[in-house]
């Protein structure tokens, strides 16, 4: 339990230090080109979500790393259009995947996934677990594209699978949030006159580190019922022979 403790910690510890690098790098780098940049997105007008959902959706299916491009949309739309945007973008590429996966080069990839055992018992397990194991697993540290790739493969419905998109909310929140709160960080440290209102402040930095702190304990049951689902399978095989 102690050693659990000590290693929440850190994981919100680390998350708080991504904030303010990132936070540091919009200061720098974007803060004095942010006029620009929001005259840029008023032309695209109704087009900007488009875009980024699109662009969301092809560099993620390429196996760029997600948490980054979510918290990029929640530093350039805000925590609530963030997070829709970076969603629609999460079920685009999830959606396009499973249906080229499944559709189009399924065998190819069950055939990939022989050299990975801890991917084959995953895939026995989902069999048998269906939607609860598949909800964990979206919530489990695994590469979103890799993810989207197995489950095309594995025998689990469209349904279940759609809706097991939904365990991806937790993960993307926290990084959505953490997008918004390095901006305006980055935004106050901008300002002569400081911020806003104290209870804003406190609700905002308070909000994130709940936020950090849900996706820790729901990543761990999510490690853990991926764990027991590679010790199911592999009790299974060693009946089996």
């Amino acid at each position: 339990m102690h050693h659990a403790g000590w290693g929440i910690a850190a994981k919100v510890i680390l998350a708080l230090a991504t904030c303010g690098l990132v936070a540091w790098i919009w200061f720098r780098w974007i803060t004095p080109h942010e006029a620009e940049f929001e005259r840029y997105l008023s032309d695209l007008g109704a087009w900007a979500p488009v875009i980024f959902v699109a662009a969301f959706a092809i560099a993620t299916s390429l196996f760029l790393p997600k948490s980054m491009l979510s918290m990029a949309g929640g530093a350039i739309f805000g925590p609530g259009w963030g997070l829709a945007w970076v969603f629609a973008g999460s079920l685009v590429a999830a959606n396009v995947t499973f249906l080229l996966g499944r559709k189009v080069i399924r065998d190819r990839v069950r055939r990939s996934l022989q050299g990975h055992p801890a991917l084959l018992a995953i895939d026995a397990s989902i069999a048998r677990r269906g939607l609860r194991l598949v909800v964990l697993l979206r919530m489990a540290p695994i590469s979103f594209a890799l993810m989207n790739w197995l489950l095309s493969a594995s025998r689990i419905s469209y349904p279940a699978f759609l809706v097991g998109c939904l365990g991806l909310l937790p993960g993307t929140l926290s990084m959505v949030l953490l997008g918004f709160a390095a901006r305006h960080t980055a935004d106050l440290a901008a300002r002569p006159t400081g911020g806003d209102s104290i209870a804003r402040e406190v609700a905002l930095y308070s909000g994130l580190l709940a936020s950090v702190l849900v996706t820790v304990i729901v990543t761990r049951i999510a490690v853990k019922a991926m764990r027991d689902a590679e010790a199911d399978a592999a009790e299974t095989t060693s009946l089996a022979a």
